[in-house]
């Protein structure tokens, strides 16, 4: 079993260490697995991983960890998209993306449907900049990953809500859209009371 490249093919949602115990681990199944091999929660690396073979391992979230949220290998952070902003209306469909990642390292834009994407190397001050080209219309949801050179790849950024074209009145992005937020209030017209109506009592049959 020497030698297979790193891979997890499944990880199991995380499950309580005992009834009752706010402790959680998952279960790892996957290939190429050493004693050694690191688990990542977020960007905390866990402390407590067994090794069970080369095809599982058991890892114990960190007190505070996200545990759904694993990196099993080398831990590469997510790149952060700077600009656009989220809430960015009225984007050509040609525009520039920037933001910050790990000195050299490569980045990935892509929408929401990977219609349009673009690449660029983080410089030495961390900083990038590509641009994405022919993107469709509409709201577009941006993320990015970044690669290190010996090809492990982070997860997606915090995905940027921007709007390319020129959102209908209704659209709201994120509650930022001043075109949206200063929308005027209806307000009902009050109506004058009614004059009651005379009823007459009720007839009562009597009963047989």
């Amino acid at each position: 079993m020497d030698g297979l490249p790193l891979t997890a093919g499944y990880i199991s949602a995380p499950t309580p260490l005992a009834a009752g115990s706010p402790t959680e681990r998952v279960l790892i199944a996957g290939a190429g697995f050493s004693p050694g091999t690191p688990v990542y929660f977020g960007d905390r690396r866990a402390t407590d991983v067994q090794w069970v073979s080369s095809g599982f391992l058991i890892a114990t979230v960190p007190t505070g960890a996200d545990g759904t949220d694993v990196t099993v290998g080398t831990y590469v952070p997510r790149p952060v998209i700077t600009a656009p902003t989220g809430g960015t209306t009225g984007l050509a469909d040609t525009f520039t993306v920037r933001g910050t990642a790990v000195a050299t390292n490569t980045v990935t834009v892509t929408d929401s449907a990977n219609q349009a994407d673009c690449t660029a190397t983080a410089g030495a001050d961390g900083a990038w900049s590509c641009t994405l080209t022919d993107v469709p219309p509409g709201q577009q949801p941006l993320s990015a990953t970044q690669s290190d050179k010996d090809g492990a790849t982070s997860r997606p950024s915090a995905a940027v809500l921007v709007y390319v074209g020129t959102p209908p009145a209704a659209a709201r992005l994120n509650d930022t859209d001043a075109s949206t937020r200063c929308l005027p209030t209806a307000r009902a017209t009050p109506m004058p009371p009614s004059t009651p109506t005379p009823h007459s009592p009720p007839v009562s049959t009597p009963s047989w």
